[in-house]
């Protein structure tokens, strides 16, 4: 508490006292959000990196036919579509475990996860929030 206080006096002196807790600075309103990034490199945005996913994926079966996730009902080996794959080096299943869907590749050697919101979370541009319950 002691390292929170002094950095809020260092770096916001002119503030209200009332407002200077440390959850006003980890999670300000989407109308006042200043983003600013102290990190050199490439920028890399895990919401478009494309390892999770939703259902509006397109799936191509082994016999190079479209379905929709609702037609899935067992492990189905597909075409990744992570990434250009003209042999079927993939498959997609439910884990019962994780109440989700993923598809795993060889080719890639990754899984890839279906995105899905839990009940009370929501995400927007640079902003999350995880419900009391999660």
């Amino acid at each position: 508490m002691r390292i929170a206080k002094e950095i809020t006096e260092d770096l916001f002196p002119e503030c209200d006292a009332s407002v200077k807790d440390a959850a006003r600075f980890m999670f300000g309103s989407p109308e006042d959000k200043d983003f600013i990034d102290h990190s050199s490199g490439i920028l890399f945005d895990v919401t478009k990196h494309g390892e999770i996913w939703d259902n509006s994926l397109r799936l191509i079966d082994k016999d190079g036919k479209e379905i929709s996730l609702d037609e899935i009902d067992k492990k189905l080996q597909i075409l990744c579509p992570f990434h250009d794959d003209d042999t079927p080096s993939a498959f997609i299943d439910y884990s019962e475990t994780s109440e989700n869907w993923y598809i795993s590749c060889s080719a890639c050697s990754k899984t890839f996860w279906m995105n899905k919101l839990k009940t009370g979370q929501l995400n927007s541009d640079r902003f999350w929030s995880l419900a009391k319950d999660i």
